[in-house]
């Protein structure tokens, strides 16, 4: 008997339908942006033609199947849905707009004016869209665009970089300290239809400077999304950049966030990513400590319920000597929920005198839930000094049964164990609005028969 060679084509490979797909579209936009971004956007082509999208058995995305949810529900060839500007009222009532901050707002990664409440250009401070941003502060943007985020090594940014269209531009000049913080307010609408959104955004945090960014999402419509966002950001030399994501999806989209941080001398990253919901929310977060005395501290804590998957890798790359880096995430995982955590620290030959922890923690509350973790240290450096540590488990039945016996009830005493259990993440948020927002959405997660 002989046998015949299977012919892998679009309907039985999903990877190749959506590369199909995407080729369409990237031929037309293409040449639209200027001289210098438009290679970049052209390596990103050729990085995606050749990488394509993450198989199966792609060790970085082995717990986490993006691809064949994304071939179900989505036609990467059809255009965005738009929002007219008569229909931008209804965000205006936000509580956010209540707050003492500054807002970018943003539908589905454009910025529009109306919803925008930006800092006076006497501040410092310059936030404009990424398409100003290429034609008035080209060296700025150029100096930074696909320069972080590594084209080469992740799928999505590739994808990303090569057909963005949306995004912001941020650059806070010497020496400046706003008086408020910088929200991302990300409205977005399916309510036309599916929504697929490559929003890409440009930081450059002056000398001396800081600057607190936060990244809010708030969603209307019934239709799924996909967003697949890049965030790079440039830290100067005793820069301090505290940068907080708060992510709570509807059921059925699918969010991946790239961020990549370049920190310089003397410089010290602060970010804090909190998880609850979504079918699908994968976090590249990658962090590099080019000169010395540089400084990351990472906070994570996910809580996920239904068939939600939660995925969160991290790098933190220390390139210098003298550079300090401490990571902690915590994750709460129920019914049929997944979480990954890959938490990767590398330390360079020159990068003598490092410091560097990392610890990861998990409670699972269903026998059905599941966590993946995978702490990592790659040391070519001999004077270090680097730790990592993960745990999974259960409530600890000692300290239940301890406050059952002191009245409480399970349920009660379940709660208060789970809530001690992400203080110490919790305790990091020092912005009153946000922290209480986080909690509320904790409070739900944690006993949402109460809500």
């Amino acid at each position: 008997m002989t046998y015949q060679k299977k012919n892998t084509t679009t309907l039985d490979n999903p990877s190749n339908a959506i590369n199909n797909q995407i080729a369409v579209l990237t031929q037309k936009m293409l040449g639209e942006s200027a001289n210098n971004i438009n290679q970049i956007k052209v390596l990103a082509r050729k990085a995606f033609d050749k990488n394509g999208l993450p198989k199966p058995k792609d060790e970085e995305y082995r717990y986490t199947d993006i691809v064949s949810s994304l071939k179900q529900v989505f036609d990467f060839s059809s255009d965005i849905p738009t929002t007219e500007v008569s229909d931008v009222d209804r965000f205006q009532t936000h509580p956010i707009y209540k707050e003492n901050v500054y807002i970018i707002g943003l539908i589905n990664g454009q910025m529009t004016p109306e919803l925008c409440v930006l800092p006076d250009k006497k501040t410092g401070i310059i936030i404009t869209t990424i398409e100003e941003g290429i034609n008035t502060f080209p060296k700025e943007v150029e100096s930074v665009f696909g320069q972080i985020a590594n084209i080469e090594t992740d799928n999505f940014v590739s994808m990303n970089t090569m057909l963005t269209k949306t995004g912001v531009f941020i650059q806070v000049k010497e020496n400046v300290v706003p008086d408020k913080p910088i929200v991302f307010m990300n409205f977005i609408d399916s309510s036309k239809g599916n929504a697929i959104i490559h929003p890409h955004n440009i930081c450059k945090i002056g000398e001396n400077s800081e600057i607190s960014i936060i990244e809010l999402y708030e969603e209307s419509g019934t239709f799924p999304v996909f967003t697949n966002s890049v965030t790079e950001i440039l830290a100067d030399n005793n820069s301090k950049i505290h940068h907080f994501k708060l992510q709570n999806f509807h059921d059925q989209n699918i969010h991946i966030d790239n961020t990549a941080i370049s920190a310089q001398r003397d410089a010290i990253i602060n970010t804090y990513t909190f998880s609850f919901k979504g079918k699908i929310i994968r976090n590249n977060l990658n962090i590099l400590l080019e000169q010395e005395n540089s400084e990351a501290h990472l906070y994570g804590l996910y809580i996920a319920n239904n068939k939600s998957l939660i995925d969160n890798h991290t790098i933190v790359d220390h390139k210098a000597p003298k550079c300090f880096s401490n990571e902690k995430y915590k994750g709460i995982m129920d019914d049929y929920s997944k979480g990954v955590f890959n938490g990767k620290i590398y330390v360079r030959p020159n990068a003598q005198t490092t410091n560097a922890f990392q610890s990861n923690h998990n409670i699972l509350l269903s026998t059905t839930a599941k966590i993946y973790a995978k702490p990592q240290l790659e040391i070519w450096a001999d004077d270090v000094k680097c730790t990592h540590g993960c745990t999974t488990g259960q409530i600890n039945k000692d300290h239940l049964f301890y406050l059952r016996s002191r009245g409480i009830s399970e349920h009660d005493a379940r709660t208060l164990l789970l809530q001690a259990f992400a203080s110490d993440i919790m305790d990091k948020v020092k912005i009153p609005f946000l922290k209480a927002k986080i909690s509320r959405i904790i409070k739900t997660r944690l006993h949402p028969q109460n809500n």
